[in-house]
């Protein structure tokens, strides 16, 4: 496979030039994703993004990326980058977080610290992990020394394949992963040299040159975008389901635990009467937000539980839950 995939980068922050992309010639010739920059940090939203992903929604695969700025406030970067691609827009891919840049000047193991944080509560707030966009160099300088090989697994990765300083080195070879990452998780590969599009795709601006990992493509597509494989059994459908709910209840539990630890260390350290501060709130402050996460937490997935919940009952030929549960033999009169 050659160039599946489209990145436009170069000039996306100009709006005049954006409408000078034509996607449509890239699907004409072969090209079947594409990848929209959403985004930076808290505040910046990329303006080409709604311009762009509308032309080549149900056409091809696409997905957004978003810069993630260490040190800066997690959930207003989500904020910023969920305004933008909400699930309510599928895309149908995964979101990826670029992780190249460190505007606040940290430590490799502050941007760990940090990047663990996004991660694990971007899970919270969506039910899977971002991917991952980065070159190995810097995961092997910024992440993987810091954290553990079953937690970086747990994402898919987009690997740049360039050396760090050399940005327009063409290595046209196959995924290097980072330390500790299983090559299964490469998803797909971007080359360094910038291409001339299309005529008429991209007059005014270069393209990076994005592939799947080879090896990956058949199998992605075959789990996640619908082309046609063997029907589960209805047994194997009602146990995924009920697997999902399962993972959404325990999300939901570790979510109350986290707020009833950190009720009980206010309890206990304010016994001192000490001024507590936890990520710039005063603690009675931060726990009150605490509360309102969980609750909007646990609101936003009761609705995705009965659907759940509706989708096994029809499975199961409507009956209720105890029919079918009787059928499968998960309950025992």
């Amino acid at each position: 496979m050659n160039e599946l995939w489209r990145d436009y980068s170069a000039n996306q922050d100009n709006p005049n030039t954006v409408q000078e992309i034509d996607p449509q010639v890239a699907i004409d010739n072969g090209v079947v994703g594409f990848i929209f920059r959403a985004g930076s940090s808290w505040t910046y939203k990329d303006p080409t993004f709604n311009y762009l992903y509308p032309k080549v929604d149900g056409k091809a695969y696409w997905t957004s990326y978003f810069n993630f700025s260490p040190g800066a406030d997690v959930d207003k970067q989500m904020d910023n980058w969920f305004s933008q691609h909400p699930k309510s827009i599928k895309g149908i891919l995964p979101r990826f977080a670029a992780n190249e840049i460190n505007w606040n000047d940290l430590e490799p193991y502050q941007i760990a610290a940090e990047f663990f944080h996004f991660s694990n509560r971007y899970l919270e707030r969506e039910g899977e992990r971002p991917g991952i966009y980065t070159r190995k160099q810097l995961a092997d300088l910024w992440l993987t020394p810091f954290l553990d090989a079953d937690w970086l697994n747990e994402h898919w990765w987009w690997i740049a394949q360039y050396d760090a300083n050399k940005y327009t080195e063409q290595l046209d070879r196959a995924i290097i992963p980072p330390n500790k990452v299983k090559l299964e998780r490469c998803w797909l590969k971007q080359t360094a040299s910038e291409i001339k599009g299309f005529p008429g795709e991209a007059e005014s601006t270069f393209i990076d040159r994005n592939r799947f990992q080879f090896e990956n493509m058949d199998e992605w597509i075959a789990e996640n975008f619908g082309t046609p494989v063997p029907a589960d059994s209805l047994e194997s459908q009602i146990a995924t389901l009920t697997g999902q709910i399962d993972g959404i209840v325990s999300l939901a539990n570790t979510a109350s635990l986290r707020a009833a630890e950190a009720l009980s260390k206010y309890d206990t350290l304010s016994q001192g009467q000490v001024e507590l501060v936890e990520n710039g709130l005063k603690y009675e402050e931060w726990i009150e937000k605490t509360d309102k996460d969980l609750i909007h937490f646990v609101e936003q997935h009761t609705g995705e539980i009965k659907r759940l919940e509706q989708r096994i009952d029809g499975l199961a030929g409507g009956h209720s839950h105890p029919k079918w549960m009787r059928k499968l033999g998960l309950v025992i009169d």
